[in-house]
């Protein structure tokens, strides 16, 4: 009811609500089943960003390793190429022979040259090794000091061909006749003694994937060197 301050009445006063939605507890926060949902597709963003990630990671490995590998083969090849060409004509008395000969040993398969390339010692002449074997194409190199005997040289450490598991070697002589290169599977070559008496005028490395080298298979990667000096100065052999 409603009175006034004399006291006269008004009549009743009506009764205020206020109507809440029924729905408003629903709402007022996550339901279980939407956190749940919520969650599995947060660890699935993340197995994805982490899988692609792992992915990326690993390929960017295999890639700094095979460009490591290629400039590491690059550096050898070019090491290689310049030992070659500075085969040098040294001359000495094998065990046995009165005759001085050259030292170099040369085959399909292996080959020990002379060379002014001395790494860390100028002008110093070395020994170099160039083999197969059965862990791979090996090469190694010795100062050379008086004599020549292959089993008490101070070889150096082996250093392995990187990428590859075989080579094929040829040597190249001059030919007067038709004035042009033959090549050779061996050196001294079957038109020389058994004793050299010059240098190849070229060297030609094939290199190969597999280890058992074919004769008609292609090579991955060849490898020539011309020679600058092939018979020794003053010297008659």
């Amino acid at each position: 009811m409603i009175w006034n301050r004399s006291g006269v009445w008004y009549g009743y006063r009506g009764t205020l609500s206020v109507n809440r939605p029924a729905h408003i507890g629903l709402n007022a926060g996550f339901t279980l089943l939407e956190l749940l949902l919520a969650l599995s597709l947060s660890a699935l963003l993340l197995s994805v960003l982490a899988y692609a990630s792992s992915t990326i990671s690993t390929q960017w490995n295999r890639q700094n390793d095979l460009l490591q590998d290629d400039v590491e083969q690059a550096l050898y090849l070019l090491r290689l190429e310049r030992a070659l060409q500075g085969m040098f004509p040294y001359t000495y008395r094998p065990e046995g022979d009165t005759r001085p000969s050259l030292l170099i040993a040369g085959s399909e398969d292996a080959l020990i040259w002379v060379s002014t390339l001395s790494p860390g010692e100028m002008g110093r002449l070395n020994v170099w090794r160039l083999r197969n074997s059965t862990e791979g194409i090996l090469l190694d190199r010795a100062p050379l000091a008086g004599g020549f005997s292959e089993e008490t040289m101070n070889w150096g450490s082996m250093e392995k061909v990187p990428g590859f598991a075989a080579i094929r070697i040829r040597y190249a002589a001059f030919s007067d006749a038709d004035k042009s290169l033959k090549w050779f599977e061996e050196w001294p070559s079957q038109n020389e003694a058994k004793t050299a008496t010059e240098l190849p005028r070229a060297v030609q490395i094939s290199f190969f994937r597999q280890k058992r080298v074919i004769q008609e298979q292609h090579a991955e990667l060849d490898l020539m060197a011309l020679v600058k000096a092939v018979r020794p100065r003053g010297s008659e052999l």
